[in-house]
């Protein structure tokens, strides 16, 4: 089985608590105004990975403490997505998923999937990112509407508040700069996971 990924890290301290790998999903029917992640949006191919390829590549740094996918919107590919989540509890880490999806479509949905992302899932952030509503008090949250649910107890709310300006730059072997974090100060910016270059 094969996941649609835009991009992805090893080694990030702005995508949630501690050390983790991220993932960014391709494809995005939301297509919220505003969203940091535009690129992401379109339903063509980036990069198929293999589940098991990927997760050997996002596990491979020893030191992370959990995995977050974000996108796009992870829960239009909820197969893969689920068969990534499990691996990942299978392996101890923790997980955070970051969907624009609201509370009923996800809560609501008869899709077996879904179930099995939330009963692998520690902390899950919902909502489609609202331009009227910036607000960056918590980590990974863009706007007022959206909410963090906590599923397990190893993070609590205070775990995502935000001290300070988190972005990270990184130079990639093809020269391009992926730039990605949550910039509380800077509400009229469009950083997120940019590519220049």
């Amino acid at each position: 089985m094969k996941l649609n990924v835009f991009s992805y890290v090893t080694n990030t301290k702005v995508e949630g608590p501690g050390i983790r790998s991220c993932i960014w999903v391709q494809g995005c029917s939301k297509q919220c105004a505003g969203c940091f992640s535009p690129y992401t949006w379109k339903k063509n191919t980036a990069h198929n990975y293999d589940i098991d390829t990927l997760f050997n590549k996002i596990t491979e740094n020893q030191y992370i403490e959990g995995i977050t996918i974000s996108g796009g919107e992870p829960f239009e590919q909820a197969e893969p997505v689920s068969r990534i989540v499990k691996k990942a509890k299978a392996k101890k880490l923790s997980v955070i998923i970051l969907t624009g999806k609201t509370d009923e479509e996800i809560f609501n949905s008869e899709n077996t999937f879904y179930k099995e992302i939330i009963d692998n899932v520690d902390v899950l952030k919902t909502g489609p990112f609202d331009a009227e509503k910036i607000d960056y008090t918590y980590h990974l949250k863009g706007s007022e509407n959206q909410k963090l649910h906590f599923f397990t107890d190893i993070y609590c709310l205070d775990d995502f508040l935000i001290r300070k300006n988190e972005i990270e730059l990184r130079i990639l072997e093809n020269g391009s700069i992926l730039q990605n974090g949550t910039p509380q100060a800077l509400e009229k910016s469009q950083l997120g996971v940019t590519k220049i270059l």
